[in-house]
């Protein structure tokens, strides 16, 4: 069985997809959306080992606060949380916490966005 801590943050910002053609050819240029972050990080013990509002209060303090992403993605935005999460989060809170497993979903307005795991 695994257990999951599940901690949530928006956030508005721009961003672009250069490559972007067809009928989609708009998002090469700048566009808003408020981003929808939902961070699953792996918990050792029933009775939370990393506390919920502590680990939302770094993540409004740490998470991107630039509010032009440039060309980034949601797959993008997610693997950079995550690898900020895994720096900050793991490693120093008891035994394997170096493996502690971290999952990070990034949407665009709440709706599409991806999984990354």
């Amino acid at each position: 069985m695994t257990t999951w801590g599940k901690i949530t943050h928006q956030f508005a910002a721009t961003h672009h997809y250069p490559d972007a053609s067809g009928p989609e050819e708009f998002l090469k240029y700048p566009h808003r959306h408020v981003f929808h972050v939902t961070v699953w990080i792996e918990q050792f013990h029933n009775n939370r080992d990393i506390e919920y509002m502590a680990f939302k209060s770094w993540l409004q303090r740490n998470l991107l606060q630039d509010q032009n992403l440039g060309a980034k993605s949601c797959e993008m935005l997610a693997e950079n949380i995550i690898a900020r999460v895994r720096a900050e989060w793991c490693g120093k809170d008891g035994p394997g916490a170096p493996t502690r497993k971290i999952k990070c979903e990034v949407t665009e307005d709440g709706e599409n966005g991806a999984l990354v795991e």
